[in-house]
């Protein structure tokens, strides 16, 4: 399953330098580093937990390679102070019952590939939101445990949405100067908001969700018969993804989930509606958000929705701007998908 779709929704991304930049668009006198130091710093004595859980991933920014991606490394593990300060500020977080705190200080943990961290984070974070399926997975405990601990779970939520909006007020409240930058940025990007939401949509995109491939893997073929719950848990996790996910990657793997696992025609058909509505629904959100002409009406748009009321995650922004073209989020019953190349 491809992250295209999601990554849609934060096509700002594209063009920001603070991560690289587009081929042809970055520039080396940028200091993106620089950025992340500061903001850690303004924000590490904050009594705020998501604040606190935001200090501790910006400074885990200042340590990493130049390329960025789920699978980044840390590029300079050996600074014990930063290491340190990131350490306290998450122990500070897991004290609280922030839901978006602890999904934020969670991500850390698994950046940063502390097992510690993420078994503690994570643990807090199932306490808090036990009907939450989001937390069992970024644990990385053994796929058995975490089939059986998702058998009272009813959706799928990350807190994407709430951490985006969190990182935008912050980058607006902290802008890059002109040094930290550099000219990486399109005119799409030219003010302060554009760039703040660039910033909090990348780093959503990069590093918001779990590894999915142990729950895929033990969710298909010969391992849907290898325990006697098996197919059972494995169904109930691909309704609960395909059906309550908060974002799109996650519903999409729920639907094939779903699939495999189904063994009634109640549930094949169930699986066929939702990859039915949800192939209807992404073509034309593509549609939607390919007809600009310019960066800066894409931005603008982007920005608007990020506002609306109601708009609390990826799904939730895609069905506003299929509303607001008059497009239905069902498909009439003659319409076939595009055959995919």
């Amino acid at each position: 399953m491809s992250r295209q779709y999601i990554v849609l929704t934060a096509v700002l991304i594209a063009c920001a330098g603070w991560l690289g930049g587009c081929a042809g668009k970055s520039d080396p006198a940028g200091d993106p580093h620089a950025y992340w130091q500061r903001l850690a710093t303004s924000l590490k004595d904050s009594t705020q937990p998501r604040e606190q859980a935001l200090a501790a991933q910006w400074l885990g920014l200042t340590l990493m390679d130049d390329q960025v991606g789920a699978q980044s490394t840390i590029g300079n593990p050996a600074d014990p102070a930063i290491e340190s300060a990131i350490s306290g500020l998450l122990t500070k977080v897991n004290t609280s019952d922030d839901p978006v705190a602890l999904s934020l200080a969670t991500q850390v943990g698994v950046r940063r590939k502390d097992q510690h961290a993420i078994s503690s984070t994570a643990g807090r974070w199932q306490v808090v939101e036990p009907d939450n399926l989001a937390p069992r997975l970024f644990a990385d405990t053994p796929i058995d445990t975490v089939l059986a601990g998702a058998r009272d779970t009813t959706r799928y939520e990350t807190h994407g949405y709430d951490q985006i909006r969190l990182m935008t007020s912050v980058f607006k409240r902290w802008p890059m100067s002109r040094e930290e930058m550099g000219s990486g940025y399109s005119k799409a990007l030219a003010d302060d908001e554009a760039r703040a939401a660039a910033n909090a949509f990348g780093i959503w995109a990069a590093f918001a969700i779990p590894a999915f491939q142990n729950l895929v893997n033990a969710c298909r073929d010969g391992d849907l018969l290898s325990t006697p719950t098996r197919r059972e848990d494995c169904l109930h996790v691909g309704k609960v993804m395909a059906g309550n996910s908060s974002d799109l990657l996650s519903k999409g793997i729920g639907i094939s989930i779903l699939e495999r696992a189904a063994s009634t025609q109640e549930d094949i058909a169930l699986a066929t509606t939702l990859r039915r509505n949800k192939e209807w629904q992404q073509h034309h959100y593509f549609e939607i958000f390919t007809e600009h002409k310019d960066e800066q009406q894409y931005a603008s748009d982007m920005l608007r929705l990020l506002k609306t009321p109601g708009v609390d995650n990826e799904i939730q922004l895609m069905e506003t701007a299929l509303r607001e073209k008059g497009i239905a989020l069902v498909p009439p019953q003659d319409w076939q998908p595009p055959k995919r190349s």
